[in-house]
């Protein structure tokens, strides 16, 4: 059986899920777009396990019930997840490597975080083997194979 990649969202802001401050962005990305992308092509069978990692565990019960009412309940699409840090935990910067021993070599990491963090995630990423693309510029050239979109 073929191995569908899995993908590990890092980063949790608005244009992953489209909750910012609490609630649903007032943009016109109130239901993200990497996460609402990612679970319509887990529905078509392009991808398996889809993680989110960022750094307060304590706003993931408020964007997995985002998600629901967004996703969920407007297209049918199932919208879970695998969330690091734990639920409980207020702040972990490094929460990604955790997520990331659960990949395996071949699958993918996606960074949507601030421009100064990128560099080090991506580098952890293609350390682990994983294809990582890098949402941002991150001003650093060391020859690796994270894309910038």
């Amino acid at each position: 059986m073929k191995h569908l990649p899995n993908v590990l969202i890092v980063g949790s802001g608005e244009y992953t899920t489209g909750y910012v401050h609490g609630a649903a962005s007032r943009s016109d990305k109130s239901a993200g777009v990497v996460a609402l992308t990612l679970f319509d092509l887990r529905a078509s069978g392009k991808v398996g396990r889809l993680l989110m990692a960022g750094t307060n565990g304590t706003k993931f019960p408020g964007i997995r019930k985002h998600l629901h009412e967004k996703i969920t309940d407007s297209y049918g699409l199932d919208s879970s997840l695998e969330t690091y840090p734990d639920d409980n935990e207020p702040s972990d910067p490094s929460a990604y490597l955790q997520a990331m021993d659960q990949l395996r070599p071949g699958d993918v990491v996606i960074v949507f975080t601030p421009d100064s963090t990128h560099f080090e995630i991506a580098s952890a990423g293609n350390q682990a083997a994983l294809a990582c693309f890098d949402c941002k510029a991150n001003g650093q050239n060391n020859g690796s194979t994270s894309i910038t979109c």
